[in-house]
């Protein structure tokens, strides 16, 4: 539940005992959820892994997890796409009788939910039942989208597993991902969320995530409002040095819109290593760690910035690639070590 949209101010009473004598002094304060006050009382720091890694790695690696204290876990889940992670895909049948396997996908959430992460699914990409070409292409039946994106919020619900976050497609503001327009994926993102609260009234839902922070953000925050649409977080993604500048960005599209007055500010794709970046390569250096310092003190800055996730906590495997804060074989990176030091602060 976002408390910072269901409440906008509040009243608590305080009652303290006193141990000097039998006094007791009692006073009430105000607190204001529309105001944003340093220093921050939460881990923003979570993390990002894609979703090609199979679970049999997430079996063996997911005890190193606790040591870093992620807040979430973001998977672009990549349903469709037939080299992911997943055994079996998590949508099958045809657009008038889909079929889903919960499995795996379960399994992975109670075993976030056991460490007290939650999971932070990325929903994407087409699946196979409502492609028209490929797992890039936009769904070949909105409705049918609609209908997916309930089945999996009222599943989770009625499973009793908590999941922190649903957020619709990734990086759709690139053809590397996405092969329709972005009228379209505007219509996605309605039909998406309008099933994901039709299956959970009390889901918390976003996106884009958006791999810039250009116009188009513009397009799809006015998409928003002339809708009457939810939208509980903006995502968009980092690689490199200039996350200050798209924050900032973000902010001010936020801001010259009241209608988000308490939307949060994802940057759920992050590093501070420009892409792409491969097995060997500094991302694989003991320097790196030092700049994760330095960027975990300019974000800690950024108040209203409320998740940060790092890309990434496996390496992937994909073409050696190298991101990750755990390699191929499991073993600790000096990145790692890093954030658990952070997360022991």
């Amino acid at each position: 539940m976002n408390l910072r949209a269901l409440f906008k101010q509040t009243t608590i009473f305080l009652g303290f005992i006193l141990f000097f004598g039998n006094s007791v002094w009692s006073d009430t304060i105000n607190v204001d959820f529309l105001v944003r006050a340093d220093p921050p009382l939460f881990k923003k720091f979570a993390m990002y892994n894609s979703g090609i890694v199979p679970m049999s790695r997430y079996r063996r690696d997911i005890d190193l997890m606790t040591e870093v204290r992620p807040e979430s876990f973001r998977i672009d889940l990549s349903i469709g796409k037939l080299d992911n992670g997943w055994i079996n895909e998590i949508v099958t049948g045809t657009p008038e009788n889909l079929v889903y396997d919960f499995t795996e996908i379960d399994e992975l959430s109670m075993m976030l939910n056991d460490r007290n992460i939650l999971p932070y699914w990325c929903w994407c990409y087409i699946p196979l039942p409502l492609q028209t070409g490929s797992w890039r292409s936009g769904p070949s039946d909105l409705n049918a989208w609609k209908e997916m994106h309930s089945v999996f919020a009222s599943h989770f619900k009625q499973s009793n597993l908590r999941i922190g976050y649903h957020e619709m497609y990734n990086e759709p503001n690139i053809s590397a991902f996405y092969l329709g327009t972005w009228a379209e994926y505007l219509q996605m993102y309605k039909y998406g969320v309008q099933g994901i609260k039709e299956g959970d009234p009390d889901a918390v839902v976003g996106g884009p995530a958006s791999a810039g922070v250009g116009p188009h953000l513009d397009l799809f925050l006015d998409f928003v409002i002339q809708e009457g649409l939810p939208l509980d977080f903006l995502s968009f993604h980092s690689y490199g040095d200039s996350y200050l500048w798209r924050i900032q960005t973000v902010r001010e599209k936020l801001t010259a819109r009241p209608q988000f007055s308490t939307t949060e500010m994802h940057m759920n794709e992050f590093n501070v290593l420009p892409l792409p970046q491969f097995a060997g390569g500094p991302a694989d250096k003991y320097a790196l760690a030092s700049n994760i310092f330095e960027a975990i003190k300019l974000l800690l800055q950024e108040t209203d910035l409320t998740l940060v996730h790092w890309a990434q906590f496996m390496d992937s495997g994909w073409a050696n690639e190298g991101l990750g804060i755990v390699n191929l074989g499991g073993k600790r990176k000096a990145s790692f070590n890093a954030f658990k030091i952070y997360a022991m602060m």
